[in-house]
């Protein structure tokens, strides 16, 4: 199973600026439907290397030094704090979200990146099943990809159509959370329907001990 992507409006290059604690796939989607022309194909769930960064995930991870300026190394001039206490995301045509992710992710040896799976999953949940290698353990069936495939595209067109009346700028955008708390909601007992009980115990046996992330992030 292929992570599914919806088309994104594409862009040359783009810079977004979001809080430490915003979900930073939605700040992605924030910044591309303001634009016409098509470049980035978003990913469903988050990119990895967001949540690499999160100081608190570093450090339950016990990062060394090194490993911490290895991943700065590799975002530098792409990830930036503003000095606001904001992080500022420059991306352009040629910025690959996979390779990203696999070059700050080789940073950490086996058992981090063991543990790091259970978080990213954690804090996705369910929207990582978007991606091939947290679904494969399930044995979907080919009905259950396609009807997931349909419930991500439906996640990601009403995620996009609140963004698009919803732009940077407008006093809603500053207060999404509840909102967009229920878009995922909506597509979690959908997800739900999908999964077979089995699958959905699998599933959370897979996520490990629970990881608290900050209090304004909702996964489903």
């Amino acid at each position: 199973m292929e992570g599914t992507t919806r088309v994104a409006p594409k862009v040359s290059s783009f810079t977004m600026v979001r809080p430490l604690r915003f979900v930073g796939l939605l700040a992605l989607f924030t910044t591309l439907t303001s634009f016409a022309a098509a470049q980035f194909s978003m990913p469903v769930s988050e990119p990895k290397f967001i949540l690499a960064t999160n100081p608190k995930v570093q450090d339950h991870l016990k990062l060394t030094a090194e490993q911490k300026s290895k991943i700065r190394s590799v975002l530098e001039g792409i990830m930036e704090d503003d000095g606001n206490g904001r992080t500022m995301i420059t991306l352009n045509g040629s910025t690959s979200l996979d390779d990203l992710d696999k070059d700050v992710l080789s940073a950490l040896d086996a058992s981090q990146l063991k543990r790091f799976d259970q978080l990213y999953c954690q804090n996705a949940g369910y929207l990582a099943l978007s991606r091939e290698e947290y679904a494969k353990p399930l044995k979907l069936s080919e009905e259950q990809v396609k009807q997931l495939d349909a419930a991500w595209e439906a996640y990601q067109g009403r995620l996009m159509d609140f963004m698009s009346s919803n732009g940077p700028g407008s006093t809603e955008m500053h207060a999404t959370t509840e909102q967009i708390a229920k878009i995922r909601l909506q597509t979690k007992e959908e997800v739900d329907k999908i999964l077979t009980p089995e699958q959905i115990k699998l599933w959370d046996a897979s996520l490990g001990e629970k990881f608290e992330f900050e209090k304004d992030k909702d996964s489903i």
